[in-house]
């Protein structure tokens, strides 16, 4: 499987001039024939709470659109409303608009907690064979959603974030630690600096937790990697982390 990751500068409020950025990357990149195009944490809005609020343009419709307007799978960070508020969300639709999988940010940041409502549940789904999670930015600090995952065979997880400058060697701390504490692989793509101070270094990381793909810089970038199932079963057979747990005594602890 081939993922490519847009890390792109985005404008806060301004959604139709991010949109056309995510339109001019997918035409762009989906020539590249990836099976995933990645674009970051709320990438049509920002973090204009009130351009949210107004609920002017149906995110998941209009990334469907494009989805199946360049018949290319993508992964990306938006904002979606639901009966009982607004969520930060991250969404995967197929070559051909399909909504397969949403998933709500359960661990909020900053101002985010007094706008948005948190999810509460993690997310699998399948695609091309693959069993993919989805994880939100600060979800990162959190291992105990990627090992939830893991425990139920979970191979790529996906995370679109807005991660701040000069932070970026702690993102890669988190990516490659989550990839190599279970064996998977963990794709992240970050916001390049804009509006926001975010620091980019987007990345991919292999289940021992070695970089497969690898931004080095602030401003808008696209990288790309093949990565492999076969290197998952084998990290899982050289570092049996997974096999090696002692659930009833992290239970005792109340872990």
């Amino acid at each position: 499987m081939k993922i490519g990751i847009c890390q792109v500068s985005l404008s806060e409020g301004k959604y139709k001039d991010n949109i056309a950025i995510i339109k001019k990357n997918l035409e762009q990149h989906s020539k590249n024939k990836c099976d995933i195009l990645c674009f970051p944490e709320l990438c049509i809005t920002g973090y204009d709470f009130d351009v949210v609020k107004e609920n002017i343009a149906d995110e998941r419709k209009i990334m469907s659109a494009l989805a199946q307007k360049y018949n290319q799978a993508v992964f990306a960070g938006i904002s979606v409303k639901e009966e009982d508020g607004f969520y930060d969300a991250a969404c995967f639709w197929d070559e051909d608009g399909r909504l397969l999988c949403e998933y709500k940010k359960i661990h909020l940041w900053g101002d985010e907690r007094d706008f948005f409502k948190h999810g509460d549940c993690y997310k699998i789904f399948e695609y091309r064979s693959w069993r993919i999670g989805i994880i939100i930015c600060a979800d990162l600090g959190f291992a105990e959603i990627t090992k939830a995952m893991a425990l139920e065979g979970c191979d790529l997880v996906l995370c679109p974030t807005a991660w701040f400058s000069p932070y970026h060697e702690m993102l890669r701390l988190m990516v490659k630690a989550r990839a190599c504490e279970n064996q998977m692989y963990v794709a992240a793509v970050d916001r390049a600096s804009g509006d926001m101070p975010l620091c980019g270094h987007s990345l991919i990381s292999d289940p021992m937790g070695e970089a497969v793909a690898e931004s080095f810089t602030e401003k808008s970038d696209y990288i790309e990697a093949d990565i492999f199932f076969e290197e998952v079963i084998k990290a899982r057979e050289i570092v049996p982390w997974l096999k090696m747990r002692f659930p009833e005594m992290y239970n005792k602890w109340n872990l």
